[in-house]
Parts: structure tokens; C-alpha cells; sequence
């Protein structure tokens, strides 16, 4: 009974086994403990970090694109993508996952057509089709400004849309960002600043989230 334990909470069932302590004693601690919630933990990987970069997708900084709000650099597609017919245009990621469970990625983006424009998302693994499945973007209403996204349903949507999320074992996780749809140019094609994963489906980045990040990575 003296000291502290710390008992995890989780979505299970925990049985708590306490051996050499009466019922009152058990009680006793029980009424005097706290319950602490664990903070979400979020992986922020800015854009311009990938690990392969193929086909019409480009740097901003490299095609002439300038974005003042971003936080970084910016990835964007130079051609003309159609989702019906996909492309071999993508950009890898891959992330350190630091413990096994469901993630959930988000994607800070902006469409200067500030229509429902998106970008597929996919594991090297799977066949592109660029279906809603591997939608991420799509949420129309976003007046052409930032905006952080997983997975909407077109004009009417707002951001962020639903969350995407993949059950991960611990360890690297490689993804590709696919262009899919938009006006057909790097002037006004959809940007890509920033991916979150998160340990949370509930939780959405913040800009103030992203920029407290950006102070203590490190980063320029």
C-alpha cells in the first residue's frame, strides 16, 4: 500500500489483482487516486521531407509556386490528373510509428480552385485506383485558404472532412500521396504543407499545434 501504481486505461477490460490488501484498504486507495488522460501524440511530417518524389509531382519552390501561409515548402502536381485514369505521380513518406494501434493521418492543404479538389492516398502495397476509398482532400467548402483534411464527400463538405486511418504495427510506415484531381497546373493544382499522424481518431491538428512543432523540432 505505500508507494504509487500506475494502472493504463485503455478500450479493454483491465482487472486490477491486489494482493495482501483488506477491502477498506482497497477502497481507501482507490478514493485517493487520480485519473490522468494520456495526451494524443502526434507525428507532424512537413511536405517537403518525402522519401521519393515521382512523376508531375514537384517542389513548389522548384515550379515557381509561392505559398506565404504554408509552413514549409510545398508539394504540388504540374500536369493535368484525372482520377478515372490514374498517373504514376506520387510522393513517399515513410514515418516511425512508436507503438502498435489505430493512426490517423490528416493532410494541411490548399485548393486554389476552392472547389473539391484531392490527392489519393495509398501504401505501396495496394493497387491505385484513386476511388473514394483512397480519397484524401475532398471537402469543397474551404474557400481557397489552409486547411487541415482527411476524407470528405465533395462541394458540400467542410473540413476536415472524416478521418483516414490505418490499423499500424510499430516501426516504419510507408505511404504515397498520388495526385488525383484538379484544375491542371501548378498554378492552381492543390498544395500539400503538412501530415499529422495521430493516436487519436478525435483529434484534429491546429495550426498552433503544427507551429508549436516548428519551434521545438528544430526545423528552420
Amino acid at each position: 500500500h505505500k508507494g504509487s501504481a500506475s494502472v493504463p486505461v485503455g478500450c479493454f477490460r483491465t482487472t486490477l489483482l491486489c494482493p495482501g490488501l483488506s477491502p477498506d484498504q482497497l477502497r481507501q486507495a482507490l478514493e485517493e487516486s487520480e485519473l490522468q488522460v494520456k495526451p494524443p501524440t502526434l507525428i507532424f511530417v512537413q511536405a517537403e521531407d518525402y522519401k521519393r518524389l515521382e512523376g508531375s509531382m514537384a517542389l513548389g519552390s522548384k515550379v515557381g509556386v509561392r505559398e506565404p501561409e504554408a509552413f514549409g515548402d510545398v508539394i504540388v502536381c504540374t500536369g493535368q490528373q484525372r482520377r478515372e485514369t490514374p498517373q504514376p505521380w506520387y510522393v513517399e513518406y515513410t514515418v516511425q510509428i512508436p507503438q502498435e494501434g489505430r493512426w490517423t493521418l490528416w493532410a494541411r492543404v490548399r485548393y486554389p480552385s476552392g472547389t473539391d479538389d484531392s490527392f489519393g492516398i495509398l501504401t505501396p502495397q495496394e493497387q491505385v485506383t484513386l476511388g473514394s476509398a483512397q480519397t484524401l482532400g475532398n471537402c469543397g467548402a474551404n474557400d481557397k485558404k489552409w486547411h487541415w483534411t482527411g476524407r470528405g464527400a465533395g462541394t458540400t463538405t467542410p473540413p476536415p472532412g472524416q478521418p483516414v486511418t490505418f490499423r499500424l504495427p510499430q516501426g516504419p510506415f510507408t505511404f504515397r500521396l498520388y495526385a488525383r484531381e484538379g484544375p491542371g497546373t501548378a498554378v492552381s493544382n492543390p498544395r500539400l504543407d503538412m501530415l499529422c499522424l495521430t493516436d487519436d481518431p478525435g483529434v484534429v491538428p491546429t495550426e498552433e499545434a503544427a507551429r508549436k512543432w516548428l519551434e521545438t523540432s528544430g526545423k528552420p
